[in-house]
């Protein structure tokens, strides 16, 4: 009597075939994962990047413009006194736009809403010589170097911004 011959795969080779997809399934989801929170970190060194842009944006604003009365971010400027300038005084200023109900940035890791601000340091030569810096804190996702160290010097100045409009 002839056996019949039996064609397929046994079962220790198909387990082996999932066991591999299963691993090769983790690493690519283990790689998506790392590309996804690189992109949020540079999402969010793009929103420092910004709000460092502000600094020079509205001092050269102010200085064309004229806006050089006392307590004027150029008046504070060029008294060589380093402030902070809060999301909500660029918010009330006209130079940010896309900020939350409660005066916040949207979070790119999507957690809670990130804090800001802008730091000014007209007389900084620690940071290679930059006297704008926009500071971000995501909570656990993403804070900023240094963010504790400045806010926790009390640098809040009640800076009055011009609020943008075209240059005569």
């Amino acid at each position: 009597m002839m056996r019949k011959k039996n064609s397929g795969f046994t079962l220790i080779e198909l387990l082996a075939v999932i066991v591999i997809l299963g691993v090769l399934i983790v690493i690519a989801g283990m790689s998506v994962i790392k590309i996804k929170e690189n992109a949020n970190r540079d999402e969010a060194k793009k929103i420092e990047k910004s709000i460092t842009d502000l600094g020079a944006n509205i001092y050269s604003y102010e200085y064309l413009s004229g806006s050089k009365a006392a307590g004027s971010f150029y008046d504070l400027y060029n008294s060589k006194t380093e402030f902070i300038v809060p999301l909500s005084m660029l918010k009330a200023g006209g130079y940010l736009t896309n900020l939350t109900a409660n005066d916040k940035i949207s979070n790119p890791f999507g957690g809670n809403d990130c804090d800001a601000f802008l730091y000014v340091n007209p007389d900084d030569t620690t940071n290679n010589n930059e006297a704008f810096k926009g500071y971000l804190n995501c909570g656990e996702d993403y804070t900023t170097d240094g963010w504790d160290d400045v806010v926790g010097r009390g640098l809040n100045a009640d800076v009055s911004l011009s609020p943008e409009k075209d240059l005569p």
